[in-house]
């Protein structure tokens, strides 16, 4: 009797280490995604990358004519799918979250190459794809051409009327315009599937969301409440909301600081147009772009136009020493709190910013830094206009 009991008792322990060695392994691989691929039609060296969000790579692979492998790969996370052919490179997102994908990688065929998966994720992810691709592909179409016809006026300068500078500046509305539809694509993905996790995420990987910031905010408000109250997604909505409050038409913080005098800005320095410059003495590249701005200021400073520095440095002497020895002979503010500085409201951190305002602070516009040749140079355009 006591011997069945201590085998019964033996065979309890025998079964608890066997759960417990199950649910061991269970946990170290409930978190691995399996990617079946098949790759197809490749009659050249092509490539499959994936990449984590810091541009980490996880995986590469050659693919050459038609084969299939599988990978492996382990916790859930955001992870870019890079295809590159000799015809050019295509990239999606991908979250991998202990899933089974099935991707067909077809260099004869333009399909998504995730054709089934278990992800619920990966499965809005590729629903907001579909949108994108629809309302991008115009754009995406005349955005080939104008490159097409840029690169041809470099090589060859034979039309006048399509000089590089010319072809340029389509490539560069064109750019605008596919960021653009693609910020349009989000808001309708938005609107059908308001409480994707994808959103916020998809919205901070954007192009173009410093001149889209309303666009921004407006994918935003039609998120269900759930997804509007994560962290990612109220930063980039404190994020968007400060770029609108300096788009033109806004009213320009009040500048903190004083000049070398020891004077408090007043907005009895303003003139009918501003030119407000924030920088950092420190930035060597910046220093590079003065003797431009003093030609600038020299062409424009008895025509009712104000130039106003402001700085965003922490060491006054060497900032001063900065304002004397690069001739900056307009007004140059600071307080010397560095990134504490409440003239941080003035242009969200970046340097430089360089933007136009009245004499009561209403933004103009916004200019982009400087280049070396006044003529095509957007802030000497900027206050041509406004003079």
């Amino acid at each position: 009797m006591k011997y069945a009991q201590l085998l019964q008792h033996q065979a309890g322990k025998l079964w608890l280490l066997i759960v417990l060695i199950a649910l061991f392994f269970a946990s170290c691989t409930r978190d691995r995604s399996e990617l079946s691929v098949s790759s197809m039609n490749h009659p050249v060296n092509a490539t499959m990358t994936l990449e984590d969000e810091s541009r980490q790579k996880i995986a590469v692979k050659n693919l050459n004519g038609n084969e299939k492998f599988s990978l492996g790969v382990v916790e859930p996370r955001y992870a870019n799918l890079i295809y590159r052919t000799a015809t050019g490179l295509k990239e999606y997102w991908i979250y991998l979250e202990g899933a089974d994908y099935e991707l067909v990688l077809d260099y004869k065929n333009d399909q998504h190459p995730i054709r089934s998966t278990t992800s619920a994720v990966q499965k809005e992810l590729m629903a907001y794809d579909g949108i994108r691709t629809e309302k991008s592909r115009a754009a995406n179409d005349s955005l080939k051409v104008a490159e097409q016809r840029f690169q041809k006026s470099v090589l060859y300068h034979r039309d006048t009327t399509r000089t590089p500078e010319y072809t340029n500046e389509i490539v560069k509305r064109w750019m605008d315009t596919v960021a653009k539809t693609e910020f349009n694509a989000l808001l309708a993905f938005t609107q059908k599937n308001p409480s994707s996790e994808t959103i916020p995420f998809l919205l901070g990987k954007l192009n173009g969301f410093n001149s889209e910031p309303q666009l921004a905010l407006d994918i935003l408000d039609q998120a269900s409440s759930m997804v509007r109250n994560t962290k990612l997604a109220r930063q980039l909505r404190n994020e968007a909301a400060a770029i609108v409050a300096l788009m033109p038409g806004s009213t320009m913080p009040m500048i903190a600081g004083t000049d070398k005098n020891g004077n408090e800005f007043t907005t009895d320095v303003l003139k009918k147009v501003n030119l407000i410059i924030c920088y950092g003495s420190y930035s060597r590249l910046m220093r590079l772009e003065h003797p431009q701005l003093r030609m600038i200021y020299d062409r424009f400073k008895n025509h009712g136009v104000q130039f106003i520095g402001v700085a965003f440095d922490k060491n006054e002497k060497f900032m001063r020493g900065v304002e004397k020895m690069d001739g900056l002979s307009w007004p140059q503010y600071a307080n010397f709190l560095g990134a504490k500085s409440p003239n941080f409201a003035l242009n969200n951190g970046d340097i430089p910013y360089i933007f136009i305002v009245d004499r009561n602070r209403k933004i103009l516009s916004l200019q982009n830094a400087l280049d070396t040749d006044a003529d095509g140079n957007e802030v000497f355009k900027g206050l041509s206009r406004e003079e």
